[in-house]
């Protein structure tokens, strides 16, 4: 077995040191076009099981990281492991054996997990899929513990550093390759009828569930009109009535949720089943136009994005027939071979026409976005599958889009509190205010400095001379995108760096190398590890 690297800030922040000798081995010709036996009304499981399977950047990290160590057993939101082991190992099996495979193994573990999904009743794709996607996360948590954090106030001034502060917030509870892949941000802005007062809130989200509606003139509807319809403005009143905090009373009140960050996957869900008031469900069965190649978000993000956000289709869950009577397929894009396949349980068979793919049971859509090296691949001259310069409509055999392919690989960057260079909110391009916000963030964060961090280095404060004080050595980190020296930290350092005394002992060096100071900053504090920040 050839070992795999371990996942940890020293080794990686992007996710691109996977074991190409492993990677080569399990991705050869035929790879990952092997069907999951229907175990009775699993088709629906069937299906996101092989739209996952298919996401490169989680493929990855199941298949080319030493994973495992990141299990959080301890975790009381999550399943011991079970989960994630038990997904793991079908990521094996589905992209190194031939034959059908049998997933009890993981249909136990999800029954065990979620006793809802037990037996051999039909259940929605979209549902479990939300429930496998948190679970992984969960089981994969990188938080140890998850603290209080108080919930981001936002006036409306400065909502890109109100954004970065709710996400900060949100990953000392969260952090996880679900996280990393699947998670972006949402702007939610309450107004109140009543007296104009405001309130905006940041949030997560792992999914967009957007309405399918007839577009107006009976003309066609696109995907792209459905996320519009998302974000448009809603009404809350009567029993949805909101509490103003000026008028102190619950007013008439309008709402919008809005795109704010996009991450490197993105899964759209078409909301096809509706319900009347008697609770009666009825399935939609609009046909949805989407793009398999280049779908530009860009109108509808209300915040500049760090990479462009242009993403191409990998998979799509199907939903054939009708509520309570249905059956799931997948169609998805395999890596090696470059072509679409449509997965029915058990069997695979070859796509004629890429355009054959859309339909109107398509149901889950599966995003990737386009960048290579942070910058679009149109952009940077590097796609040959574009609309204008192929049609999607056919097939076609790219040996060069395999995993081997840097045009392949969605640059995916390892969320952590401490490096907040790494955070969708920092772009590399000269915005005043978007270039300095991780250093902005990085001080507005200072107060939360973990308790335990002395403790970590084995030094009371009590026993560092008075000559030096840690604030000085923050004081000396510039907050509004100076270029940090060397010499400069190492100078406000420098009493940090002489003799302590230690009680009843001999005096001693308490940090010998001014790169320790730094990995105390990055630690302890959130200052970028960036060389450029450096």
């Amino acid at each position: 077995e050839v070992p795999r690297p371990r996942l940890s800030r020293s080794n990686t922040q992007y996710y691109t040191r996977v074991h190409e000798a492993a990677m080569a081995e399990i991705f050869r010709a035929g790879s990952g076009l092997v069907g999951l036996v229907n175990l009775g009304n699993t088709c629906f499981m069937n299906a996101c099981l092989q739209c996952l399977a298919h996401a490169v950047s989680l493929a990855d990290y199941f298949l080319g990281y030493e994973w495992h160590a990141e299990i959080n057993e301890s975790n009381p939101l999550g399943f011991g492991g079970e989960v994630a082991r038990a997904f793991g190992q079908l990521m094996e099996a589905m992209w190194s054996q031939k034959a059908a495979i049998v997933p009890k193994t993981f249909k136990a573990a999800m029954s065990k997990s979620a006793p809802m999904f037990a037996g051999n009743e039909q259940h929605d794709a979209q549902e479990l899929l939300t429930f496998l996607l948190d679970a992984l996360h969960e089981d994969l948590n990188r938080c140890k513990s998850k603290p209080y954090v108080k919930a981001v106030e936002c006036d409306g001034t400065d909502q890109e550093l109100c954004a970065a502060k709710a996400w900060a917030g949100y990953l000392k509870r969260d952090r996880s390759i679900i996280v990393d892949l699947f998670q972006g941000q949402l702007r939610s802005t309450v107004v109140c009828a009543r007296c104009g007062h405001s309130s905006i809130s940041f949030d997560p989200f792992m999914y967009l569930s957007v309405p399918v509606v007839q577009a107006s003139g009976g003309a066609p509807l696109d995907v792209e009109q459905c996320v519009e319809k998302f974000s448009a403005e809603e009404r809350l009143d009567g029993d949805n009535a909101w509490f103003c905090d000026k008028c102190k009373a619950r007013v008439q009140a309008s709402k919008r949720i809005e795109l704010w960050k996009l991450p490197p996957l993105l899964v759209v869900h078409l909301k096809r089943f509706s319900f009347d008031a008697r609770g009666r469900a009825a399935k939609i069965s609009t046909y949805v136009d989407f793009p398999l190649l280049d779908l530009d978000l860009a109108p509808y993000c209300q915040s500049p994005q760090r990479d462009p956000p242009l993403y191409d289709c990998f998979a799509a869950i199907n939903h054939h027939g009708e509520v309570g009577m249905g059956h799931y397929t997948a169609y998805a894009k395999n890596r090696v071979d470059n072509r679409w396949h449509l997965y029915n349980d058990s069997k695979v068979s070859d796509v004629a026409r890429a355009d054959n793919v859309k339909t109107a049971d398509a149901y889950v859509l599966f995003y990737s976005r386009v960048v290579v090296d942070g910058v679009s691949k149109i952009h940077k001259g590097l796609r040959s599958d574009t609309p204008n310069n192929r049609s999607v409509s056919t097939q076609s055999v790219d040996s060069a889009s395999s995993l081997s392919s840097p045009t392949n690989r969605v640059i995916v960057r390892r969320q952590s509190i401490s490096l907040p260079h790494l955070w969708p909110h920092y772009r590399d391009e000269p915005d005043p205010d978007l270039a300095t916000l991780p250093l902005r963030v990085s001080s507005s964060l200072q107060d939360a400095k973990p308790q335990h961090a002395d403790k970590k280095r084995k030094v009371s404060s009590s026993t560092v001379s008075t000559r030096g004080s840690p604030n000085k050595l923050i004081d000396a980190i510039p907050t509004h995108g100076e270029p940090v020296l060397l010499s400069t930290i190492h100078s406000a350092a420098e009493p940090l760096l002489r003799e302590v005394a230690a009680p009843g002992g001999p005096r001693r060096r308490l940090v010998t190398r001014p790169s320790a100071v730094l990995a105390i900053l990055y630690s302890d504090y959130g200052v970028s590890a960036d060389p450029v920040h450096r």
